[in-house]
């Protein structure tokens, strides 16, 4: 709008020009006005410049207006986008068989190493629990560990070892614990703690005791 009143302005001025000129050259001296084409001119100059001040002027107050508007009414920004996870912030999950050498399988806590910083993750199975799954485990690499849930079992565990893929067999003598990866948005499937044969201390104790 300011762009569009200014031109208007200056077609406007010429006009008033060509028809001052046009004026003096049709009186009776035929030399032109120099006098009056310039006081012609200097007032359409001053007209423009005051034309451009005042629209200046109102933009700003505009402007002004409107940032005001919005810290008054507290018009809210647009929202930032979603961050969406990235596949390596992605959980995945462990599932597995459970045993124990005997008719039933007792209550159960499950415990997940994470060899990569020494923390744990703790899952209680009731007894009897043959199937397990474990939702929401954040991707690294794990041992896992069979507990019994009954304290005077003393440090009784179950492990998933090297015995476990080789069949739990009396030839079976090595019982160091796997190390496993949970990847992200993966299951991890055939973690068995079944190596209830390991002697005494093979494992790390109940950290939850």
């Amino acid at each position: 709008m300011q762009r569009k009143l200014v031109l208007l302005v200056i077609l406007g001025s010429i006009f008033m020009i060509i028809a001052a000129c046009s004026a003096v050259t049709g009186a009776a001296t035929p030399t032109p006005d120099a006098t009056r084409i310039s006081e012609i001119m200097q007032a359409t100059v001053d007209m423009l410049q005051s034309t451009i001040t005042a629209a200046e002027a109102n933009g700003k107050a505009t402007a002004d207006a409107w940032m005001t508007q919005v810290a008054a009414t507290g018009q809210p920004q647009e929202p930032p986008a979603q961050q969406v996870p990235t596949e390596e912030l992605l959980p995945g999950s462990v599932s597995g068989q459970l045993s124990y050498p005997s008719e039933m399988i007792p209550a159960l806590r499950l415990v997940l190493w994470n060899v990569e910083d020494g923390t744990y993750l703790t899952m209680e199975v009731p007894q009897d629990t043959f199937e397990y799954r474990w939702e929401d485990v954040p991707a690294g690499h794990y041992q896992l560990v069979a507990y019994l849930r009954n304290a005077d079992t003393g440090g009784f565990a179950g492990g998933y070892s090297k015995a476990v893929p080789c069949g739990l067999s009396v030839d079976c003598n090595d019982h160091s614990l796997i190390v496993f990866e949970v990847r992200p948005g993966e299951e991890t499937s055939g973690i068995n703690p079944g190596d209830w044969y390991a002697p005494a201390g093979a494992f790390p104790a109940d950290p939850t005791r």
